[in-house]
């Protein structure tokens, strides 16, 4: 006690001295909690998806060199017909597209994804609709544009929905935005069209170009979900020893790759709440 009142008085004698250190300290604090608040906002903050403790992405790979992979398209279609670990499981595949129609040609990333893919993730469309199974089954040429691209190359037009621009050369029909928050989860892409899987490709195990996310049944742990795919591989094992002595399963859960992302789980949004700025025009 006699030290503190010490210090305090030798405080008092000495205001230039205390003033300048109330500041630093305060100056120093501030600090400190402003870059404990921008690593807690960018760092720490779950991924902003419904119950994202349920998101899983799966792969292919080698238990020996613990490589890790896509998963091919025969191995994706049976893990969507007999797994029982998840509600919902879908594909994607990243692809180069051209983009063109409007302005200046384009190189862009672009995915081609099957049908459960936003279901998977339980999010709204930003405008427009997501991909339908009308898609799926027609062969249409249909694709959706991210908020990224909307933006910056559209200008946040609402008449983007059902106008065409041409990717790889081939009129495709805009029928919707897609989140700004799920440039997490792909960051480089900008466009996704349906996936098409054909009678060929089920016939070659080894090329693995997919990437499968899931979402696990209510009161399915990831242990669970990983022994399940621990018996799967093991069958297919015994089925294809040349092929799959090795193999594993992966499970990798998203609500732990990743830990930042705007606000996903919207509305759509009306034409009257949207940029005002028109976009460019079509001919």
């Amino acid at each position: 006690m006699n030290d503190l009142k010490f210090a305090f008085r030798q405080l008092l004698k000495n205001p230039s001295f205390t003033a300048v250190a109330v500041l630093t300290l305060a100056l120093g604090n501030g600090v400190n909690v402003a870059v404990f608040s921008m690593a807690n906002a960018v760092l720490w903050r779950p991924l902003d998806l419904p119950e994202p403790n349920h998101l899983v992405q799966l792969g292919e790979g080698d238990l020996l060199n613990g490589n890790r992979g896509g998963v091919s398209a025969i191995n994706f279609r049976d893990l969507a017909e007999h797994s029982r670990s998840f509600s919902r499981i879908a594909a994607m595949r990243t692809t180069a597209l051209n983009l063109g129609g409007v302005g200046n040609p384009e190189r862009l990333v672009g995915a081609e994804i099957s049908e459960d893919y936003f279901s998977v993730l339980r999010v709204e469309p930003q405008l427009g609709r997501f991909l339908a199974k009308e898609d799926f089954a027609s062969g249409e040429h249909v694709a959706l544009i991210s908020h990224r691209l909307w933006l910056r190359r559209f200008r946040a037009g609402t008449n983007i929905l059902g106008k065409a621009i041409r990717l790889n050369g081939e009129p495709h029909t805009v029928v919707g935005v897609v989140p700004e928050c799920l440039e997490t989860l792909q960051e480089n892409v900008d466009l996704w069209t349906p996936l098409f899987i054909t009678p060929e490709q089920l016939l070659n195990r080894e090329n693995q170009p997919y990437a499968v996310y899931a979402r696990l049944r209510p009161r399915v742990s990831v242990e669970q979900a990983r022994a399940e795919m621990k018996a799967i591989a093991g069958r297919l094992a015994a089925d294809f020893p040349s092929l799959y002595s090795r193999l594993e399963i992966w499970i990798a859960p998203l609500g732990e790759r990743f830990s930042t992302s705007a606000a996903c789980v919207i509305p759509a949004i009306k034409a009257a709440q949207t940029n005002p700025v028109e976009a460019l025009r079509y001919e």
